[in-house]
């Protein structure tokens, strides 16, 4: 497979991240992230220091480029839904650990 077709199917899977994060479907988003962290291993192993290996033509390159951005674009997206739902993950972690000092305290004040 290409570099150009590994992007291909990045651009693709960083889509499907896009409707995951979007529908909050946590899992469906971690298992396509998986897959598309794998591809991008696969690129980076076959463009030593970032050097395109396989000849591209001028089209081939503008597409290439293309695919990257949307790649980019897509990535904010999902930022753009993940961290708010971070953001209450950890204010309820906060108020658990809290909760569970104040516990201590009083247990140990108890004794």
């Amino acid at each position: 497979m290409s570099t150009l077709d590994d992007i291909m199917e990045m651009a693709r899977l960083s889509s499907q991240m896009v409707e995951a994060a979007s529908a909050h479907d946590w899992e469906a988003l971690l298992a396509t992230e998986k897959g598309l962290a794998r591809l991008r291993d696969a690129v980076i192993a076959k463009e030593p220091g970032g050097r395109q290996i396989d000849p591209l033509s001028a089209p081939e390159r503008q597409r290439k480029a293309a695919l990257l951005q949307q790649i980019r674009s897509d990535c904010d997206r999902v930022r753009q839904e993940v961290e708010p739902f971070q953001a209450s993950v950890r204010r309820w972690l906060a108020v658990g650990a809290t909760g569970r000092s104040l516990r201590q305290a009083y247990q140990a004040g108890a004794r």
